[in-house]
């Protein structure tokens, strides 16, 4: 809703880079696909150190020695979704491997 003569005093944007990932695909032999907004296709493994939370999922990936972070909260997922990789996560990589609360 706008008022007329009213400016909203603060505007937040997400950060857009060439390197932003606009899809991360799981293959079916386990690998780790990460597609960014520049069109590059990269391997990525996912980190130990990833989080899992019933409301939140903080995937670390590492990428070519740097490390990309990636927060999904469980709206922006179908809950089959967030519950199949809450799942793979915690059961698939190992229960002593990544944080879970």
């Amino acid at each position: 809703m706008s008022l007329p003569g009213y400016e909203p005093s603060l505007r937040i944007e997400p950060r857009r880079t060439p390197r932003t990932i606009r899809l991360l695909v799981r293959e079916t032999g386990g690998e780790w696909l990460m597609h960014t907004l520049d069109g590059v296709e990269r391997e990525v493994t996912l980190s130990p150190s990833s989080y899992v939370h019933p409301q939140l999922i903080i995937l670390i990936l590492q990428a070519e020695g740097k490390r990309c972070t990636l927060p999904l909260l469980r709206d922006s997922l179908s809950a089959d979704c967030f519950r199949a990789l809450s799942v793979r996560l915690r059961v698939g990589q190992g229960s002593d491997e990544v944080v879970t609360k």
